[in-house]
């Protein structure tokens, strides 16, 4: 399960003159994460891509942050000119409690090498108790 169709939004930032490569794995692109509750019957299971979900939100959001954008799956070289690559990996997934929490780390490079930011970003989802509970295996 990915997102259907991700809603429209703008990024309120100045847009950088530079391009930049969200290098994602091909392991953690195609990585499925099973999801069972109780609530909605213990034989029913949703699977969940949150290496695609993390393509698809990259794909969204930082091409209105930089004048170029490009996507690969292993390491290539950087574009012309001011060229940033940022290799984005998903350290920990998981559905416990009726949310998603989930964690990216990101790892930034210029075109020449040099580290301009490596970071792990953790968040937690909104509950999701009460649609399972109402909605049962359809939610």
């Amino acid at each position: 399960m990915t997102f259907d169709q991700p809603a429209h939004y703008a990024v309120a930032g100045v847009r950088q003159d530079a391009g930049v490569t969200v290098m994602i794995d091909e392991k953690t692109l195609t990585e499925n994460v099973p999801i069972r509750s109780f609530m909605t019957g213990a034989a029913h299971e949703w699977v969940v891509q949150p290496g695609d979900m993390l393509k698809q939100a990259a794909s969204i959001e930082l091409p209105q942050m930089f004048t170029q954008y490009d996507f690969a799956t292993s390491p290539g070289k950087a574009g012309p000119g001011h060229w940033v690559t940022l290799r984005l990996t998903l350290p920990e997934y998981k559905f416990e409690d009726f949310h998603a929490t989930v964690a990216v780390n990101a790892d930034a490079s210029d075109d020449t090498g040099r580290r301009l930011l490596q970071k792990t970003y953790t968040a937690q989802g909104e509950t999701q108790g009460a649609k399972m509970f109402w909605t049962g295996p359809l939610g």
